[in-house]
């Protein structure tokens, strides 16, 4: 019999083991492919708009991909090298030589990553429509097209995972050249020692932790910026030493508790916590680090994608907005809108502005003062209620896309004329970039000011069905074109806006960070709580004799399992909570940055972690129960 047949002997005998070690390769395979399929696909950037940045964000999120899932892959593997250690020494003892063993362990190792890479892809394959139709959906696509699986995803997705699987193999077939005879027999019978506690080292766990959020909670209103990196380095400090030295204190301190150390078998399921934390604490603090990143990676694209569908008609008000300066322009665009029947006129608003420069009052960048009769046609429009009126000759409102919350605007002066703020309000009245910064002061005041300010007069557009007006947004463009190059002047723009170009730009990006986001981080949850199994499993295996002991000694199976929930527990929940709780920290900075609403991305994120996790949690107690008995 061959090595190679031997080898695909022993996966089939070790499949059930291989399982779920199989199915997150599988998955990982599936992801990366179905990724590789978006960014191959030609009619993508078609349907983005041309966006080269969609390409180029799902390679970068394949690399991302790929990285992890190759030390996934050498980390799950490398457990199930240590299980069958004993098995390797066995072959060394029956004369099997060296090179024969290690090229069985190879084509085991190449033997699962094939047969993961095949379903990965065809599953990929089958699935790639629908994923790239969910893609389509979150960016608003125009045009739903004929979709595929690529032939260059798939020799893509081959070439990565094949180089992933080689190298693992080399690793993996490595081991009976690394390790003595003895050290492969004696694998099962090492132990931990019991760890030290370190009060000192606990406390500061403590200290990192809790003065890394104080930090943040007491910067609020501040510069967030100056103490991000701190608060990130102190976390990060802090969760390391939580595993590695207060976990150690706390289980200790539990055991002097006699009351609650003999109670059932908490004195069997505590110890065992208790030896096992050395070697599992980086592991666990590294995996709390990755639940934190991956959960405000998603947490911070479901707040870009929620904040710019939000705010699109707040940014762009009108569809169209141009600077009046030839009415034959004007001309020309109104009846492009009155022949196109697919975004039919709603309504037409002509208004008058006045350029202002804002000296010594409240207003940064103030520039432009509209009559109330003007605002008036605005607010109509756009279904706009301001309570305070204007009572006075000398007062106004003031609105800008970018408000200044924390330095609220009292007063404006223009030409030695002080004027009262009545109504302020985050928010552009006639589409952002075009005319920010808007000042609006009663019919007579604006009267007497258009004598002294420079006059602007701009068109304003609505139209209907705006996020399909594709075609009339490319007329409207080739009008401006036109007009700018009959002024002969390459330094020449005329000042306009469209709602469309700016709506798909927005609606791309946030939609493709959002479907990146999501899906990088559901690969680094499965393959995070997958570790967590395989350690566990690894374990159990290093336990089976003593379990067994505990059984000749009257100690039934209830408790048995009873003693391994309370186990599970900790090594899958600390990391969960302790990440969750670094994540939620972090999206309230970026919120604070960014002025983004993150308590429903929070919750969002959390609750398919939590039942990702629990659904391991309770399949990792079936498996090493059943490794146990």
């Amino acid at each position: 019999m061959g090595l190679f047949s031997i080898a695909f002997k022993n996966v089939k005998r070790n499949f059930k083991n291989y399982a779920m070690y199989l199915t997150s390769m599988i998955f990982s395979v599936l992801i990366y492919s179905m990724f590789k399929a978006i960014e191959y696909n030609d009619q993508i950037a078609n349907v983005a708009d041309g966006m080269k940045t969609v390409s180029k964000s799902f390679s970068g999120a394949s690399v991302i991909i790929a990285l992890f899932v190759f030390i996934f892959i050498w980390y799950s593997n490398s457990f199930f090298i240590k299980k069958r250690k004993k098995e390797i020494g066995l072959y060394s003892m029956l004369g099997i030589k060296k090179k024969n063993i290690a090229a069985m362990m190879f084509y085991e190792t190449m033997t699962m990553g094939v047969i993961a890479l095949a379903i990965g892809i065809f599953l990929g394959a089958f699935f790639s429509k629908g994923f790239i139709l969910v893609f389509f959906r979150l960016i608003d696509a125009e045009n739903i097209i004929k979709t595929g699986f690529s032939i260059k995803a798939l020799f893509s997705t081959i070439k990565t995972f094949i180089l992933i699987y080689f190298v693992v193999s080399i690793s993996g077939a490595s081991i009976i050249y690394r390790y003595e005879l003895i050290d492969l027999f004696m694998a099962e019978s090492k132990r931990e020692k019991e760890p030290k506690a370190s009060k000192v080292k606990a406390v500061l766990s403590l200290i990192f932790l809790l003065g890394g959020y104080i930090l943040y909670i007491l910067s609020k209103g501040g510069s967030l910026e100056s103490v991000a990196m701190i608060t990130l380095i102190a976390v990060v400090i802090g969760t390391y030493l939580f595993f590695s030295s207060f976990t150690v204190y706390y289980l200790k301190v539990k055991r002097n508790n006699k009351k609650f150390h003999f109670k059932g078998l908490n004195m069997i399921s505590n110890s065992q916590l208790l030896y096992r934390i050395k070697g599992n604490s980086r592991t666990l603090a590294t995996i709390t680090i990755l639940i934190a990143t991956t959960l405000t990676a998603s947490g911070v694209s479901i707040s870009f994608y929620k904040f710019f569908s939000a705010n699109m008609n707040k940014d762009m008000p009108f569809d169209y907005v141009i600077k009046v300066e030839n009415n034959k322009v004007t001309n020309n665009i109104d009846k492009l809108i009155k022949n196109n029947t697919k975004n039919k006129l709603k309504e037409k608003i002509d208004i008058t502005v006045l350029q202002y420069e804002d000296k010594g009052s409240d207003i940064y960048d103030g520039k432009y003062i509209l009559s109330e009769k003007d605002f008036d046609k605005i607010a109509k429009a756009k279904n706009i209620e301001v309570k305070d009126k204007i009572n006075s000759p000398k007062e106004a409102y003031y609105f800008s896309r970018f408000l200044d919350k924390k330095n609220k605007i009292y007063n404006v002066n223009i030409n030695e004329e002080n004027f009262k703020i009545v109504h302020s309000e985050e928010r552009s009245l006639a589409n952002m970039m075009v005319l920010d910064n808007v000042l609006i002061v009663r019919d007579e005041e604006f009267i007497k000011l258009q004598n002294q300010l420079n006059k602007e007069k701009y068109a304003l557009y609505l139209v209907e069905n705006h996020n399909r007006s594709e075609e009339l947004t490319k007329d409207f463009n080739n009008i401006i074109t036109n007009y700018e190059r009959a002024k002969n002047d390459p330094e020449y723009k005329l000042v306009k806006s469209n709602y469309y170009e700016n709506y798909r730009e927005s609606i791309s990006s946030s939609g493709t960070m959002l479907f990146i986001g999501c899906f990088v981080g559901l690969v680094f949850l499965v393959c995070t709580a997958s570790i967590i199994f395989f350690k566990q499993l690894s374990e159990a295996m290093e336990e089976k004799h003593r379990y067994k002991i505990l059984r000749n000694i009257g100690v039934r199976n209830k408790e048995l399992k009873s003693s391994i929930y309370k186990q599970m527990a900790f090594t899958f929940f600390a990391p969960l909570i302790v990440g969750i709780t670094h994540g939620g920290i972090a999206l309230s900075i970026f919120g604070e940055f960014l002025n983004l609403g993150v308590l429903t991305p929070i919750i969002m994120v959390a609750i398919p972690y939590t039942i990702v996790y629990l659904i391991y949690y309770f399949l990792t107690v079936e498996f090493y129960y059943r490794a146990i008995s």
